[in-house]
């Protein structure tokens, strides 16, 4: 069974008019898996809502207080309500009748209402965002940078957290995106670019005339775990025993990656052996990593022990 097309528009619209623009997931999940459930559950809201006689900023309070008893998080109805003419204070009302309903742990559910309230209500005041932002993703579909602009965004959207328009532009190029972002976009408060670790190690192998101190970092926003890992006929057991050998001669270690120079699993063995200078305590010697041309296309990484590093080619 489908929904006729101009029904599902309809069930759209409802929801985006509601919901601030946007049609929550379980609606999509039931027009996918049980469209019967998704035009009962539209024609039941619409009574309930359409046809009350209370206001729609009391409906949201009260939505407010029941999702706060249930020990939910009711933060994007919270930004419905303000736009509906709710104070904070008047939220902090409705979610206090949880407390004695369903206890503490029900209040402290329902604060995080009046604190998405504060911060929408600040948003407005200042001003900005007031037109669209652009997230820029440095790196081809599928890869670190592009994932975390796409899943950046899709949690901004549904938390209800950006209140203007959004698009992502996938422009591979790492550094070069880096310099073309600050040469063309500096000072623009309405672009967003991700980056990570590889592009320290990209500025140190390629040199920069940019660094960190021209943009303004935000937030770390995920981790990226990395994993040394050797045969079990290897003589190596753990990282102490890599160090000692990379130590002794670190040309004589060899490693494999699926990444080329300047990316993250050759940054992993690149960092190690700046640490790991061959022979000497000092650190005055140098270390030279061969990476494995099978498995990396012929890369070969020098990694000096001040821990500056470059890459070349094997001609």
């Amino acid at each position: 069974m489908e929904v006729p097309k101009d029904l599902r528009n309809e069930i759209y619209r409802h929801f985006e008019d509601e919901m601030l623009g946007h049609a929550p997931d379980s609606i999509r999940m039931l027009e996918r898996y049980s469209p019967g459930a998704m035009e009962g559950f539209y024609r039941l809201r619409k009574a309930t809502t359409e046809d009350s006689s209370l206001s729609k900023k009391v409906r949201e309070l009260i939505i407010i207080a029941v999702e706060a008893a249930l020990k939910k998080e009711p933060i994007g109805h919270a930004r419905i309500a303000v736009d509906a003419g709710a104070t904070p204070q008047e939220i902090h009302d409705a979610v206090a009748l949880s407390l004695w309903l369903a206890g503490m742990p029900a209040y402290h559910a329902g604060m995080k209402a009046v604190q998405a309230a504060e911060e929408y209500l600040a948003q407005r005041r200042g001003g900005y965002p007031d037109r669209p932002v652009t997230f820029i993703a440095a790196a081809p579909p599928g890869g670190g940078w592009h994932q975390t602009c796409e899943q950046t965004l899709r949690v901004l959207k549904e938390e209800r957290l950006l209140p203007v328009e959004a698009q992502m532009v996938t422009t591979p190029g790492g550094l070069k995106v880096f310099e073309e972002t600050i040469s063309e976009r500096r000072g623009d408060p309405y672009t967003l670019v991700a980056f990570s670790p590889g592009l320290t190690l990209q500025i140190l192998m390629k040199g920069s005339r940019y660094s960190y101190a021209d943009i303004t970092p935000i937030a770390a926003v995920s981790t990226d775990y990395g994993a040394l890992v050797v045969p079990s006929s290897s003589g190596l057991a753990d990282l102490g025993a890599l160090v000692h050998a990379l130590r002794r001669d670190s040309g004589a270690v060899r490693v494999g990656g699926g990444s080329g120079p300047g990316a993250m699993h050759h940054g992993m063995i690149a960092v190690t052996a700046a640490a790991c200078p061959d022979g000497n305590e000092n650190g005055s010697g140098s270390g030279t990593i061969s990476r494995s041309p099978r498995a990396c296309g012929g890369a070969t990484a020098t990694t000096p022990a001040s821990g500056r590093c470059w890459a070349g080619r094997r001609g």
